[in-house]
């Protein structure tokens, strides 16, 4: 009867056409009744819709809805109100990632429940007398000096960012440059072998891993792997760090997965570009820790955008930051680019690229995937979101598939089984 939501289809609901994800095989067959696993399958995948017999997209939307608790939502709808705030929610994305985060969030939860997720996802409130007085302007030229004494790059870094450079570095040399660090080696053949690619044969070896990625992709990978290893000795009172790292990864996910549908192609420089979005504010809790507590604070008390706060109070945003830092460690070009433009991807050298990272950041603090030190959801830039052409419908699958291949890395990249 219609094309509805995959999360609005519920068990038991019968197919009428056959229900493939992007891949294009055959997951179920239309006239059999859609099960648990089925969708869970098709949340992995990244399928958006499904043809459902007897149900219209309205009726399956408004079923999905009546099954939540009502007061589980008010709760929740309180707290987005107050996180959506500084980004507009007539947009059809922000609605539609309003709805998600909604849905995601209220399901299966008891209003205690709801209460408690709500105060961790809005973050701690200020208190009085707790604000920091106004600080100087950063001095950046200092921090990148101390940067440069601080960074604890792995000692392979600067034969991998030549490797990138030279047009003559062959498959075989980036796999050997790569694989005197051992541990870097390891943490590429996990992510390799992981469903973030979903390769049908194990990959044992890095020049295999060379070959099928390519040569470019697995330099960037590598170099952006490299890079998380840097930052240590900001204390947790002002940042977790393992948020702030599932929030990293989970907008590299997001942005490689709309280069795939939008078709741009550079899915693994993508990936880097957002796994690096926020490293200059990093920078910043480290050096400077001062600034940073009062800049989370007031992105607590305030509704301005955190990156307008920044330039307010800093004098710079965090984007020019990172990317002013990505610039001493000599990476690509393109990247730094990205980075420095990703709150306001219309000043883009390749205003494709920064849209592409600037949407995945949007989704990735609406859906409360991690957060780097703000709880707000950032402005969306409407030109943008109609520069990559998708549809607001794709949403629930694509917040659930990166919401899967995130975990996966995350415990590669910090080595545990978080």
């Amino acid at each position: 009867m219609g094309v509805i939501n995959i999360e609005d289809v519920r068990p038991g609901m019968v197919l009428d056409r056959d229900l493939r994800p992007p891949q294009g095989r055959v997951l179920l067959k239309g006239g059999q009744a859609v099960g648990e696993e089925h969708l869970r399958i098709c949340r992995i995948w990244g399928v958006a819709e499904a043809d459902v017999r007897g149900v219209s997209a309205a009726q399956a939307k408004q079923s999905a809805l009546e099954s939540l608790d009502p007061d589980v939502l008010n709760i929740l709808r309180l707290l987005a109100e107050w996180r959506f705030k500084a980004t507009d929610r007539r947009h059809p994305a922000v609605r539609g990632l309003v709805r998600v985060f909604l849905e995601r969030n209220a399901r299966g939860l008891s209003r205690a429940c709801a209460r408690e997720a709500a105060v961790r996802l809005r973050g701690p409130k200020p208190t009085p007398g707790e604000m920091p007085p106004p600080q100087p302007p950063l001095d950046c030229e200092e921090m990148l000096g101390r940067e440069q004494e601080l960074a604890s790059l792995p000692a392979v870094f600067n034969e991998i960012v030549e490797a990138v450079k030279s047009p003559r570095s062959s498959a075989s040399h980036v796999a050997e440059v790569i694989g005197r660090d051992q541990s870097l080696s390891a943490r590429l053949l996990r992510i390799v072998n992981s469903p973030f690619y979903g390769f049908s044969g194990r990959v044992d070896t890095l020049q295999r891993a060379v070959a099928i990625v390519g040569t470019i992709q697995i330099t960037n990978l590598a170099l952006g792997i490299a890079v998380t290893t840097v930052f240590s000795g900001i204390p947790p009172e002002f940042l977790d760090m393992r948020a702030f790292w599932e929030h990293s990864v989970s907008v590299g996910v997001l942005a490689r997965l709309l280069a795939t549908h939008v078709g741009t192609g550079g899915e693994e420089r993508m990936f880097v570009a957002g796994l690096l979005h926020d490293v200059g504010r990093l920078a910043v809790f480290r050096n400077f820790p001062e600034h940073a507590r009062r800049m989370v604070l007031l992105g607590a008390a305030e509704c301005e955008p955190m990156d307008a706060l920044e330039r307010r109070e800093w004098g710079v945003s965090h984007a020019r930051v990172g990317s002013l830092l990505m610039a001493q460690w000599q990476l690509p070009e393109n990247l730094q680019r990205v980075v420095d433009c990703h709150h306001a991807p219309g000043r883009a050298e390749a205003p494709a690229e920064a849209a592409l990272v600037h949407v995945a950041d949007l989704v990735a603090h609406a859906l409360a995937l991690g957060h780097s030190g703000t709880r707000r959801v950032p402005p969306l830039d409407p030109a943008a979101w109609k520069r990559l052409g998708i549809q607001p419908s794709l949403l629930p699958s694509l917040a659930a598939q990166a919401e899967s291949q995130m975990r996966d890395i995350l415990k590669i990249l910090l080595d545990d089984d978080a």
